[in-house]
């Protein structure tokens, strides 16, 4: 069996997050961002609606350490790759973090994800952010 690639590994975590049947999860969409010169973050938002919770992943094939954080329009921070409840796993050779939040009101996700500074082969670095929600269903 070959090397999988990025899009491969995307590809299984998406099936497999559709496929959960305790949640009915949809696909929002996946960020792309790749690392050149001194840009080591894409900047992205989106908007929710109360009473939605998001999953999130991302995938990278990298020794740097990745992340990814959420902040409000206020660039307060609300969640993200650094929570306790954040889980990093490795996949077929490439990094994966996902953790998964509840929003209590409508609100501006403001998403950035990237390579942390300091890391020697962080140029060219390709990443995925998978965005996943469900919409608690009202009585």
């Amino acid at each position: 069996m070959g090397q999988r690639s990025l899009e491969e590994i995307h590809d299984r975590i998406k099936d497999n997050q559709l496929a959960d049947e305790n949640y009915k999860w949809k696909h929002f969409g996946t960020l792309n961002f790749e690392v050149a010169g001194t840009q080591n973050s894409g900047d992205y938002r989106l908007n929710i609606e109360a009473g939605t919770t998001v999953r999130m992943y991302l995938l990278a094939k990298t020794d740097c350490i990745t992340y990814f954080d959420v902040r409000d329009p206020e660039t307060r921070y609300v969640f993200g790759s650094s929570d306790k409840n954040s889980l990093e796993t490795e996949i077929d050779g490439f990094k994966a973090t996902t953790v998964l939040y509840t929003y209590e009101k409508d609100a501006t996700m403001v998403i950035r994800f990237g390579v942390r500074w300091g890391c020697s082969k962080m140029l060219r670095t390709k990443l995925k952010l998978l965005v996943f929600y469900q919409v608690k269903e009202t009585e």
